[in-house]
């Protein structure tokens, strides 16, 4: 596994964002915006790492509560490569970015309790 930063990252964000985005808007209830948080940076990090990677909760998560909206476990960090990837100033934006997006929807969600009963039921 090695990351190579030579890749085109503007187009492997700009797909990123497009799956992240499709499934934060479907995320009905804040269990699925967490597991889309994670799906999506195991996605992410499989594309960067040129294969598929495997993510729990533990891992990679979603956390409102935090500063920047998400955790990222030390074990995890301290992998070879997904600390040489997380240290890439480009990629931790990203993660921010995302984030941000996941942390907007999870204030609607809890805004509007009513909304997502009335979508889950129909």
């Amino acid at each position: 596994m090695s990351y190579k930063a030579t890749q085109n990252l503007h187009e492997v964000e700009k797909e990123f964002f497009s799956k992240f985005r499709n499934r934060v808007t479907n995320s009905k209830k804040v269990d699925d915006l967490r597991r889309a948080f994670t799906i999506s940076v195991a996605d992410l990090l499989g594309t960067l790492l040129h294969e598929e990677i495997s993510l729990d909760g533990e891992d990679v998560s979603f956390s409102p509560e935090k500063k920047d909206h998400y955790r990222i476990s030390e074990e995890f960090k301290g992998s070879p490569p997904v600390f040489e990837i997380l240290n890439d100033p480009e990629i931790r934006q990203i993660l921010k970015k995302a984030a941000q997006t996941a942390h907007h929807r999870y204030l609607h969600l809890k805004k509007h309790p009513e909304k997502t009963e009335l979508k889950i039921r129909n």
